[in-house]
C-alpha cells in the first residue's frame, strides 16, 4: 500500500467538559458517591428490575459543567445499562422526547389489543371445544 492511501490515525478529542467527566469519575469523591447512591436505590426506575453489575448513574441536569457537583443527590439517578442508553436515545430522537414516548404508549397499547384479541379467541376455542 502506498503512502498516499495510508489514512493517519486520528485520535477522538473530547470536549472539556467530557474530558473533566472521566477524569472525574476516576475519583474516590465520585467512587464513593456512586456506591452511596446505589444503597439508597436499588431498583431501575424505568424497568423496576434490581440494578445490575453495569448500573451507571444518570446527571439528569444534563449541564456538563454541573457534572462535578455531588452537593444535590436529587439530581443524579441510577439506571441499568439499556435503560441509561434508552433514557438518552428518546431524548435525542427527532420529535422530542414527549413524541418518542406518545408513540411507544399507542405502540403498546396496539401490542395489548391485539394480544387481548388473540386470548379471547383462543378461549372461544376452548368453550367449543368443552
Amino acid at each position: 500500500m502506498s503512502a498516499a492511501c495510508k489514512k493517519p490515525f486520528k485520535r477522538k478529542r473530547f470536549s472539556k467538559p467530557q474530558q473533566m467527566k472521566t477524569k472525574f469519575r476516576s475519583s474516590a469523591r465520585w467512587t464513593k458517591f456512586r456506591k452511596k447512591l446505589k444503597a439508597m436505590q436499588v431498583l431501575d426506575p424505568v424497568t423496576g428490575a434490581e440494578l445490575d453489575s453495569k448500573y451507571t448513574v444518570h446527571h439528569l441536569d444534563m449541564d456538563e459543567f454541573n457534572y462535578c457537583n455531588l452537593d444535590h443527590p436529587e439530581n443524579f439517578i441510577c439506571l441499568n445499562e439499556t435503560s441509561h442508553s434508552m433514557v438518552h436515545f428518546l431524548r435525542d430522537s427527532a420529535h422530542g422526547w414527549r413524541y418518542a414516548i406518545m408513540a411507544l404508549i399507542k405502540i403498546m397499547k396496539h401490542m395489548d389489543r391485539i394480544a387481548a384479541q388473540k386470548q379471547a379467541k383462543e378461549l372461544a376455542k376452548e368453550r367449543a371445544v368443552a
